[in-house]
């Protein structure tokens, strides 16, 4: 079975102001110490800037374009259906995804307390994205990781965003 490991982070300073976001995908888990798994010996990687954002609109972002590259991936036949570990900082990010959409799409996208869902245009994106990657054979495994404490993919994906934002415009 075909094992894929999506890094992602996005981030702003001051939040809100200007953000970023940033994603890797890895033929099978990244190992600590650098060594990257994928078949010519990198990940797959992207990189945008938004002037004006959130922490939390931005983590989203950043998980919306990695599914949206999977996609393209599988299409164009170069990664086959099988697990993909999303391997993420953000717990807001992970829970929507895996916990949290399907109760507030049965509930026309309100919480449990009758409040509209924040962010709900990419909480939108996000269920679309996973129903269309679940029947293209993909599987998810959520994978919780804490920011900033060495974890190499993490790091990598948090270093890339930061570049972009702080440069004021998307890596080229």
């Amino acid at each position: 079975m075909t094992e894929i490991t999506i890094a992602c982070d996005g981030g702003c300073s001051p939040n809100p102001g200007k953000g970023g976001w940033a994603f890797a995908i890895f033929a099978g888990t990244p190992k600590l110490g650098g060594e990257l798994p994928g078949a010519d010996g990198s990940p797959l990687m992207a990189a945008g800037y938004a002037p004006q954002s959130t922490n939390n609109i931005m983590e989203l972002t950043g998980l919306i374009f990695a599914l949206k590259a999977l996609r393209a991936e599988l299409a164009a036949g170069r990664v086959s259906p099988g697990l993909v570990k999303l391997r993420l900082d953000s717990r807001y990010a992970l829970d929507s995804f895996f916990d949290w959409i399907p109760g507030w799409k049965r509930r026309g996208w309100k919480k449990a307390d009758g409040n509209p869902v924040k962010n709900v245009e990419k909480m939108q994106q996000l269920d679309a994205l996973k129903t269309e990657l679940t029947a293209l054979g993909i599987t998810f495994e959520k994978v919780w990781v804490r920011g900033h404490s060495g974890d190499y993919a993490n790091e990598l994906v948090d270093e890339m965003l930061n570049e972009v934002r702080k440069a004021g415009h998307a890596a080229v």
